[in-house]
């Protein structure tokens, strides 16, 4: 029977045959071994996409105990541990491997029966012996296997995205934390330099309070002292403060005589 299925399709019955037993991924899925490719000196690479065991199973490489089949020589088959026998029957008896690349001669092993890389193997269009039954259940397995195969390659795509979505989102939640982590220590920090000027205040405004008593103090003693002949320096408090401070290399500083008072020795001190 001539193959009835879509040949543009991405996904062929083959597809779903010839892949992983472990992880299910079809020997499309998985990426090429590239003859040039560069590793660890004396490390192992694949050499196939999947392997064929002698017990009928398919693995691909990443399953195999260090994750490729061992050395064995030229002309033979490499012999290794199945993971699917492993798994299902703790059966650890080394079995023959047969790669297996793609489904064209020259791909696959030679050991390997031809007919194995037909879909179906032999002609359905017989109507005897139940055949007609057969080709009925046979195209129904293959439709519905390649319609979950291809949801579920949609639904890894979709994964894909949505998880460059979640590193992004993470990589944003990272920096606004360390936003507000900042912002929080500026707010504390501004809460402690509130709290010191709160303590302080009662006793500025006390000062500032007498400080028009201080001043009609200084004129007084400043008449009595010019009365004597001595006349001390003048100082003019009134707005803008300019006046009041003098510009140095290290900015506005007080007056000397300015800081003999107890406010001024406050103010300067915040």
């Amino acid at each position: 029977m001539a193959a009835e299925f879509d040949t543009a399709n991405h996904t062929q019955p083959l597809d779903l045959v010839f892949s992983c037993n472990i992880c299910h991924d079809s020997i499309r899925d998985i990426r090429s071994p590239s003859p040039d490719e560069k590793g660890l000196e004396g490390a192992r690479r694949p050499v196939a996409k999947l392997w064929m065991t002698e017990c009928a199973h398919l693995v691909c490489a990443k399953h195999l105990e260090g994750g490729a089949p061992p050395f064995h020589p030229a002309g033979q088959a490499p012999r290794a541990v199945c993971p699917v026998c492993v798994n299902r029957q703790n059966n650890r008896a080394l079995k023959q491997m047969y790669a297996v690349n793609g489904f064209s001669k020259g791909q696959y092993d030679s050991e390997i029966p031809h007919h194995f890389f037909q879909c179906p193997p032999v002609a359905l269009d017989s109507k005897e012996g139940g055949m007609d039954a057969l080709r009925f259940q046979f195209l129904g397995l293959v439709t519905h296997g390649i319609a979950v195969a291809t949801k579920l390659r949609h639904l890894q795509t979709a994964h894909s995205h949505l998880k460059d979505q979640t590193d992004r989102l993470k990589l944003e939640n990272t920096e606004a934390e360390t936003e507000i982590q900042t912002l929080t220590e500026r707010i504390t920090l501004a809460e402690e330099t509130e709290r010191r000027y709160k303590a302080k205040e009662p006793e500025i405004k006390h000062y500032l309070e007498q400080f028009a008593l201080v001043k009609e103090e200084l004129d007084r003693r400043n008449e009595e002292l010019s009365a004597l002949g001595y006349h001390p320096p003048q100082f003019d408090y009134t707005f803008p403060p300019s006046r009041l401070f003098e510009d140095d290399d290290h900015g506005a500083s007080y007056p000397q005589c300015f800081e003999h008072y107890p406010a001024g020795r406050l103010l300067k001190g915040m």
